[in-house]
């Protein structure tokens, strides 16, 4: 994802105050919104270990928290190559 960098200050002079606050607060609404999403996902991801740790199905797991069978399977290489270092 592209980040977006503006100078406030030109951006004013070109189209006005009331357009600038305006597309700030929808920058700010979509960093929110973003930032929800990846929350979510990075909870799902937690219950994801804590089920694979209790040895519950890939299958269980991806009905139950939406992850794809690869994030899942990441987690478990994840989880494997850490205890194998410990």
């Amino acid at each position: 994802m592209r980040e977006i960098y503006f100078n406030p200050a030109s951006y004013s002079k070109l189209f006005g105050e009331e357009k600038k606050q305006e597309d700030i607060n929808a920058m700010m609404y979509s960093a929110e919104q973003r930032g929800k999403s990846e929350g979510k996902v990075e909870e799902k991801l937690k219950i994801a270990k804590s089920l694979l740790k209790n040895n519950i199905s890939i299958d269980v797991i991806a009905t139950t928290t939406d992850l794809t069978y690869d994030q899942i399977n990441d987690l478990k290489v994840t989880n494997y190559s850490r205890q194998s270092n410990e």
